[in-house]
């Protein structure tokens, strides 16, 4: 039975996001909060958001109207991370005026709140400390200091090697401040919970809970859109003769694509049907387009740039193979990731970093082919596989949509967990 510990049937939900660009934070927010509507909470969201459509309509919104770009972000988290919380609430006091009246006018003061970003962790911490809250509860979505490590380790030269340095330095103290005070924790694993109960020791006394990064069950009827498919095929100029894998995701260092490139590249002498879509951006992305042009590789690899998740599904319509192609990290050997669960859906054969945390739900690669990560060589010999044997691979996995549907949803989750939201 789902309860809170403030005795009340609503559960109070906060982002400063805008929800106008999708991507895996905002695909998680709207998979589970729609899904606590539908199953009967009563959920309140406070945001910035404008545009409630994708929203499931018994939510609550309260809107902040108070815009918050990159810029404030980065500024507002290392002035958390290196002064008093009361400089930063004084400096940054519109937003938190703003936020004070919001809470007061909707009777919220005092009350307990799920914090459902990284950014919004941050200003948790600063409203209990600054008593508005009685209790901040954070939703994890990632793990910045992994993320800062990784690339400090992996950077092109010492100035970007120090400058991810302090990053990490950053982020270490800000991350040890709101989640060594944190009241309770929204942890996507156990192996991340062991992690951050590792990590910062006090948060081994919080609450928590684990919803790992899921799927909405509206994916079993996603649209595939025929017209959008016959135009991807003619700008791309793709024909049945042609092998098309797929990648959907951010372009982070951590993220794979340039191994994905460079495999590509070692096969397409004895395969030069393949045809490999990239869709997404991020900070390596024009790493990948120098790369694409080194390996003279431009008639193989399209950058299709960001597009909506609702036309992902026709994307994949066309595709043979959908790859993850994580390198080795931290992050991903605690957690499995939403564009996983993605692939798994749609019915296509799909590569996966053999990761533990992947390794838990694909013993044996019931649902997937498995490569090592980081290792180009073995992810090429794992794509001409399923070139070579696409027929008996489709027939292997031919179940593994239906599996995820009635394991991996939102819906399924929830109503197969017995826990109590605090």
């Amino acid at each position: 039975m789902l309860a809170n510990m403030d005795n009340n049937r609503n559960l109070i939900f906060f982002t400063l996001n805008n929800f106008q660009k999708e991507g895996g934070g905002t695909i998680r927010m709207y998979g589970l909060l729609n899904q606590l509507a539908k199953d009967g909470k009563e959920v309140i969201l406070i945001s910035n958001a404008s545009n409630h459509a994708l929203f499931h309509p018994a939510i609550k919104h309260i809107n902040l109207n108070h815009p918050f770009d990159a810029t404030d972000k980065r500024k507002f988290q290392a002035l958390v991370g290196v002064t008093p919380a009361f400089v930063s609430t004084a400096i940054y006091s519109r937003l938190f005026d703003n936020i004070q009246k919001v809470l007061n006018e909707n009777g919220f003061l005092g009350r307990s709140i799920y914090f459902l970003e990284y950014l919004d962790n941050t200003v948790g911490y600063l409203l209990r400390k600054k008593k508005l809250v009685s209790a901040y509860y954070n939703d994890l979505h990632g793990i910045p200091t992994i993320e800062f490590k990784f690339r400090m380790r992996n950077a092109a030269s010492k100035k970007e090697a120090l400058m991810l340095f302090f990053k990490f330095l950053f982020a270490s103290v800000l991350d040890k401040r709101i989640y060594g005070n944190s009241d309770g924790f929204i942890f996507a694993s156990q192996s991340m919970k062991d992690f951050f109960n590792q990590q910062y020791p006090k948060s081994k006394h919080a609450k928590s809970i684990i919803i790992p990064y899921l799927i909405s069950e509206e994916i079993e009827s996603a649209y595939v859109d025929e017209g959008l498919v016959e135009k991807i095929k003619t700008k791309y100029n793709l024909s049945e003769k042609n092998f098309v894998i797929l990648f959907a995701g951010g372009f982070k260092k951590t993220g794979g694509m340039t191994d994905l490139i460079q495999a590509v590249g070692l096969l397409i002498h004895n395969q030069p049907h393949i045809r490999l879509l990239l869709i997404g951006d991020g900070p390596v992305l024009e790493e990948c387009v120098q790369l694409v042009n080194t390996l003279d590789l431009n008639q193989y690899i399209h950058f299709v740039g960001r597009t909506k998740y609702e036309e992902l599904r026709s994307y994949q319509e066309i595709s043979d193979l959908l790859v993850c192609p994580d390198k080795q990290n931290t992050y991903s050997q605690l957690i499995v990731h939403v564009k996983y669960f993605d692939a798994l859906a749609a019915g296509k054969l799909v590569i996966n970093g053999s990761f533990p945390s992947v390794k838990e739900i694909n013993p044996d690669d019931q649902l997937s082919i498995s490569f090592t990560p980081s290792d180009i060589s073995d992810l090429a010999n794992k794509i001409n596989l399923c070139i070579e044997n696409q027929s008996e691979l489709e027939k292997k996995y031919k179940s593994t949509p239906e599996f995820v549907l009635n394991n991996f949803t939102y819906k399924s989750y929830l109503k197969n967990q017995n826990f109590e939201w605090f």
